[in-house]
């Protein structure tokens, strides 16, 4: 699958989130990022009633509150991964993105001359 690279040299593509309904959301590809996070705005949920838990992101950008929750399923093009926890938290607003896809979803392979990612099954 072809990655986008723009202008701020970061690494994006398109990945679906799964809860309750499908939201199709553009990430940043980080590998330094031990989670995957979704802006929660882009969701019309109710995080408090599903039994997720607060969690702190810590990163270069520095400390971020977000709550953890497990999601039905996300998908990067074929990729799919069921039952898989993510953050939810207000990246728009701090970093300009709407998601971080993290290590814990990025079992794949890189390869920054193609400008290709290739995912395991």
């Amino acid at each position: 699958m072809k990655f986008e690279l723009r202008d701020d040299g970061l690494l994006y593509l398109p990945i679906s989130v799964f809860y309750d309904e499908s939201i199709e959301l553009v990430g940043m590809i980080d590998t330094g990022s031990a989670s995957t996070a979704v802006e929660v705005e882009e969701f019309n949920i109710d995080l408090l009633s599903r039994g997720g838990r607060m969690v702190t992101r810590i990163g270069v950008g520095g400390l971020q509150e977000s709550f953890a929750q497990t999601v039905s399923r996300v998908s990067i093009g074929e990729y799919v991964v069921k039952n898989f926890e993510i953050d939810f938290c207000n990246l728009k607003e701090d970093f300009g993105f709407s998601a971080i896809i993290g290590s814990n979803l990025l079992n794949a392979v890189i390869d920054y001359g193609k400008r290709e990612i290739n995912f395991s099954a």
